[in-house]
């Protein structure tokens, strides 16, 4: 029953891939509305009749549906999955790849990152000037809304022009390759968190977590399929866990450092950081605490005041 109910789990991911790559010709000639639930049929939104917008809901219930049973499945079955064939755990393994080409579903983050990224290319300070938001990739002339905001840290301000300038001014190229590297940061927090649980569990077999955590639905389609950013901070914060964990104080701070000038999130975190150093400070270790600290807020620092200081300075002052 469970080898049975995974593969039919699989093959959902592979119809969604399947389908999105077929409408990724008509998306790129401007006839489907990209960013809202219209692309399912590429017919503009509001143009939907009341039968297709029932269809549209009775599919997104459907496989969500279908998503909710795969999560609760994996979880109370995941010691067996262990004794499931070579090929099904590849798979498994394997849906971060189909989740990557699978088209996001009425999400408006990417078409906000990709206007932020345009906007820094082009000089313009997204904290302080009034710069373009484009809500839609259909209709050019009507689709821009002005903005004079941005509610992030400015190293994701600088990834997303990064990001931006690979792609070519190509909202497609640009949601692919990174939602790409939404996949990697995902494989790298799976990665960070068996560690910190290697460390409480005496070695035990991984293979079991690895599939729990690549496999889960709701992490693949709101981390790579919509591609939410937010698992790029939490990467910098487990490493900083994992860091303090191992006593390497001069890598935590950095670590920290980077996720807070990513999303200001992890700021909450500071003073329980703080308190899990001074706890570790001794008399035969404070002098080794301290230089390690001292190091680590050194390379914080010079990282803040030569790359992002004109876009540090907006954005403290943003709040």
């Amino acid at each position: 029953m469970l080898k049975k109910t995974l593969f039919g789990y699989v093959a959902i991911w592979f119809v969604l891939a399947g389908f999105s790559i077929a409408r990724y010709a008509k998306i790129l000639a401007g006839q489907c509305h990209f960013f809202t639930n219209g692309w399912l049929m590429c017919t503009p939104q509001l143009q939907l009749s009341g039968l297709e917008k029932s269809g549209i809901t009775f599919f997104i219930v459907a496989f969500f549906t279908c998503f909710l049973l795969a999560t609760w499945l994996l979880w109370k079955n995941n010691d067996q999955t262990i004794g499931v064939s070579k090929q099904l755990k590849w798979l498994l393994l394997s849906l971060g790849i189909l989740a990557v080409f699978v088209a996001p579903l009425g999400t408006t983050d990417m078409p906000f990152d990709f206007s932020a990224g345009k906007a820094v290319n082009q000089g313009l300070n997204p904290y302080a000037d009034q710069w373009v938001h484009q809500v839609d990739f259909t209709d050019r002339g009507t689709s821009y809304i002005p903005a004079n905001y941005f509610p992030y840290g400015p190293i994701i301000a600088e990834t997303f022009r990064w990001f931006y300038r690979l792609s070519g001014d190509k909202v497609v190229i640009f949601m692919l390759v990174w939602k790409f590297f939404m996949l990697l940061t995902l494989a790298g927090c799976g990665f960070l968190i068996m560690k910190l649980g290697s460390l409480f569990s005496n070695g035990k077999n991984t293979t079991t977590w690895y599939i729990l955590w690549f496999a889960q639905p709701i992490l693949l389609w709101e981390w790579v399929v919509n591609g939410h950013f937010d698992g790029l901070w939490l990467l910098f914060v487990l490493l900083a866990i994992y860091a303090a964990h191992t006593k390497r104080w001069w890598l935590m701070v950095p670590a920290l450092t980077i996720g807070i000038w990513i999303k200001f999130v992890p700021v909450l975190l500071v003073p329980f950081f703080a308190l899990w150093w001074w706890q570790d400070v001794d008399k035969q270790t404070w002098k080794k605490n301290l230089l390690q600290m001292g190091f680590g807020l050194a390379i914080a620092g010079r990282k803040r005041i030569t790359a992002f200081r004109r876009l540090d300075k907006s954005f403290i002052g943003s709040f």
